[in-house]
C-alpha cells in the first residue's frame, strides 16, 4: 500500500488539473440526429480559439445552417483551443508542434477528415498555416482548402516549398485586401483567391464563409437552390425539466446532453437554446 507526501499530492493534484485544462475541445454541429463518422468525407473544420460565454455550437450555426441549405454538407466540426490560447507565445517560437498544435494534431487524428476545408479567423490563421507546414504527413493529407477569415497583416514565413492546399483569404476592408496578397501568397504553391466580404458585420462574414465553401464544394458551380435546409421548430415555452424532455423525445433529438450543457455554458433560457440546437439536431 503506497502513499504520497503532501506535496507529492498537491504536486499530482495540480498536474491533473492541468491536464484537465489543457485540451482541445471538439464539437460537432449536425444537419439532423449525428451518428459518429470516421473520415467523413469533404468536411468543414473551424478552428475557434477565443474563449467566450457563447457555446461554440451557437456562435458557429448561422454558418453551419447556410452551408445546410447551400450543400449537401452533412456535419461541421468545431475544434476549440481557447483553453490553450495561453499559450500562443511558446507555441509560436517552437520550431516544431508546441503546446497548442500538438493536442489539435490528436483532434485531427480522431476525426480524420478527408478533403476538408478548413477555417481560420485572425490570428488562428497562423496556428491553421504551421499544422498544415509542420504536419503534411496527416493533416496536411486530410486537408484540400484553407480558407483564412481577416488574416493578420503578418505571418510566419514557413521553410521549403508552398502549402499545396488550395487557399482562400477574405476582407473586411479594402486596406486589408490590398496588404493581405503580398503576405498569404508566398506561403503557398499556388496563388491564393482573395475575396472582401460585401456588407459589414459578422452576418456578412458568415455569408462570405459560406459561399466560399458552398463553392469549393462543388468546385466553382454556381449556389444551390437550398433544398433540403434544416428548418426551424416552433417551440413552446418549458415550464420544467419534464416537458423539454418530451420535446427531446418527440423530435427524436438523442443528443439531449448537448441542449443542457449548451445552456449552462451560454448562459441563455432553456428554450432559447433548444431552439438554436433544435434547428440544426431536427
Amino acid at each position: 500500500f503506497a502513499t504520497m507526501s503532501r506535496p507529492e499530492r498537491r504536486f499530482a493534484s495540480e498536474w491533473q488539473n492541468r491536464e484537465e485544462m489543457s485540451i482541445v475541445r471538439n464539437f460537432v454541429i449536425s444537419r439532423g440526429i449525428y451518428s459518429q463518422v470516421y473520415a467523413p468525407p469533404k468536411a468543414v473544420v473551424l478552428l475557434r480559439s477565443a474563449a467566450s460565454e457563447v457555446h461554440p455550437c451557437v456562435q458557429w450555426t448561422p454558418l453551419a445552417e447556410l452551408l445546410f441549405q447551400s450543400t449537401d454538407l452533412a456535419a461541421v466540426y468545431v475544434f476549440d483551443v481557447s483553453d490553450l490560447i495561453g499559450e500562443l507565445a511558446s507555441e509560436t517560437s517552437s520550431p516544431s508542434l508546441g503546446p497548442i498544435l500538438k493536442p489539435l494534431q490528436r483532434s485531427f487524428m480522431k476525426v480524420n477528415p478527408q478533403e476538408a476545408t478548413f477555417i481560420a479567423a485572425s490570428s488562428t490563421c497562423a496556428l491553421a498555416l504551421k499544422l498544415l507546414r509542420d504536419d503534411p504527413a496527416f493533416v496536411g493529407k486530410c486537408v484540400d482548402h484553407v480558407v483564412c477569415v481577416s488574416p493578420p497583416p503578418s505571418l510566419p514565413r514557413g521553410k521549403g516549398p508552398g502549402l499545396q492546399q488550395a487557399a482562400t483569404a477574405l476582407y473586411t476592408s479594402e486596406t486589408a485586401a490590398q496588404a493581405g496578397p503580398p503576405v498569404l501568397d508566398p506561403l503557398f504553391a499556388e496563388q491564393a483567391s482573395h475575396v472582401q466580404v460585401q456588407g459589414t458585420g459578422k452576418e456578412a462574414i458568415m455569408r462570405g464563409i459560406a459561399e466560399v465553401v458552398a463553392a469549393a464544394r462543388r468546385g466553382g458551380e454556381a449556389s444551390a437552390d437550398g433544398t433540403g435546409a434544416a428548418e426551424a421548430v416552433a417551440l413552446h415555452q418549458f415550464q420544467d425539466r419534464a416537458s423539454q424532455q418530451a420535446f427531446v423525445a418527440q423530435h427524436n433529438i438523442r443528443y439531449s446532453e448537448l441542449i443542457f450543457t449548451l445552456d449552462a455554458a451560454s448562459k441563455q433560457p432553456i428554450q432559447e437554446v433548444v431552439d438554436i440546437t433544435a434547428r440544426v439536431l431536427s
